[in-house]
């Protein structure tokens, strides 16, 4: 059995990416995207709220459109959260002031749900986890899937590029609108000349983050040029 113990955050600003009105909706939908009650009088009420809990890699078909339905967990009000997230129930994951109301919530891993597309599509997103708050869902997912603690950091490894395309494709699509999702897919899975990899690929190196964002910015550029 792993000796590992699951991690806490170091601040709740840890956890999240974005919250409230600082929400990008021109960011692809993400694991640890948290969507709201369809209806707000019963945001707060158990199940009103969910997050998704699946695997960025497993969202989409085709690299654009959303698998249909989604595995979300549902989210409830809860009476607090342990400054030790060791200590914290394995069937659930903290989501301290997730409304930024000073409540505590959490997403419980015994009450998931199917979600659609539509359904999706028809709600308001009010959080995104951060990079780090994304490791910490899936450690907490599969720890209480398989009472093995993974190290976020491993998590990391494997989520990092994803992260970095996502926050690219919401400056590409912030600039060139509705279109630029299947716009932006194209051209992230494209291969530069003389390069070995595709852009999607290089993401996933930090030394080659750079290279990249230099590129789009130059397609941008280009794009923006043209009449």
């Amino acid at each position: 059995m792993s000796t590992n113990q699951p991690e806490t955050p170091a601040s709740i600003d840890d956890l999240y990416y974005a919250r409230g009105e600082d929400v990008d909706n021109n960011r692809p939908v993400f694991t640890g995207d948290v969507f709201a009650a369809a209806d707000p009088s019963e945001q707060k009420e158990p199940g009103a709220a969910f997050i998704i809990v699946q695997h960025p890699c497993a969202l989409r078909v085709g690299g654009v459109e959303l698998v249909d339905p989604v595995l979300v967990a549902q989210i409830s009000q809860v009476q607090g959260t342990r400054s030790n997230w060791a200590k914290e129930s394995i069937r659930q994951m903290p989501l301290p002031d997730l409304f930024l109301d000073g409540q505590h919530y959490a997403a419980k891993f015994t009450d998931l749900a199917l979600v659609t597309r539509a359904d999706i599509g028809g709600r308001e997103r009010v959080a995104i986890l951060s990079q780090h708050g994304v490791n910490l869902l899936l450690q907490r997912w599969v720890h209480h899937n398989s009472r093995v603690v993974v190290p976020t950091m491993t998590y990391n490894e494997q989520t990092t590029g994803e992260f970095e395309e996502a926050d690219l494709a919401a400056e590409w699509c912030a600039e060139r609108g509705p279109d630029g999702v299947a716009e932006f897919h194209d051209w992230i899975r494209t291969t530069d000349a003389g390069a070995s990899a595709t852009r999607q690929k290089l993401l996933r190196n930090p030394q080659s983050r750079a290279t990249v964002r230099r590129a789009m910015n130059a397609e941008l550029r280009r794009l923006r040029a043209q009449p």
